[in-house]
């Protein structure tokens, strides 16, 4: 078990989630995968190294700027908009702070059904349960595309594949080089040694 001490600068991140600084990543973020790939931090990480009551303020913050975004006529009462944090803390801990935005974005641009008329818990967690199905789904082709990369020989370097190529070190090639020579004992001189050398690495 790693005993790494983990230390996160709190001015920093309640800055890196205003309001305003959350709708200037949404801009970029057109899917579920590009919504993972922005943070790899659940709340619940950030609940445990910034606080519970941060994350409760920038997710009632969500909340309350999606109502007046679409302009509820009846909107959920401070009391259910602090029910509706609690419950998205505890239920969906492991979406970050700008998926949970998204999931405000989805609904809000036509994505999930909203009753414009009162905004209701169920409906609301109806959302989160319809992104959590979309993210399982993106998961599993990612996982997909890298065992298929890794049948095919390839790997991937800055998001570019490339086909794999085993290069032994001089030490390793060494060591193979006297076991076949135990086994097979043939007189090889250090022409073939080379000649070996130079088919293994271009395979």
């Amino acid at each position: 078990m790693s005993n790494e001490i983990i230390k996160i600068d709190k001015a920093k991140f309640l800055e890196t989630f205003t309001p305003q600084n959350i709708r200037t990543q949404l801009s970029r973020v057109k899917s579920c995968s590009e919504a993972i790939k922005i943070d790899k931090n659940g709340v619940s990480f950030y609940r445990k190294h910034i606080g519970q009551t941060e994350i409760e303020t920038i997710i009632g913050a969500l909340i309350t700027n999606f109502q007046k975004s679409i302009n509820v006529n009846k909107e959920l009462t401070g009391f259910q908009i602090d029910e509706l944090v609690n419950e998205i803390i505890n239920s969906y801990y492991f979406l970050s702070i700008i998926e949970i935005a998204f999931i405000f974005k989805q609904a809000k641009t036509g994505k999930y059904k909203v009753n414009t008329f009162a905004l209701s818990m169920p409906d609301v967690m109806q959302w989160f349960e319809q992104y959590t199905e979309e993210r399982i789904k993106e998961f599993q082709k990612i996982q997909q595309q890298e065992n298929q990369i890794r049948k095919s020989g390839k790997e991937i370097i800055d998001g570019k594949l490339y086909h794999q190529k085993t290069t032994l070190t001089e030490e390793k090639l060494l060591n193979v080089f006297k076991e076949v020579k135990k086994e097979l004992k043939p007189k090889f001189n250090q022409k073939e040694y080379e000649q070996i050398k130079k088919q293994y690495n271009e395979k």
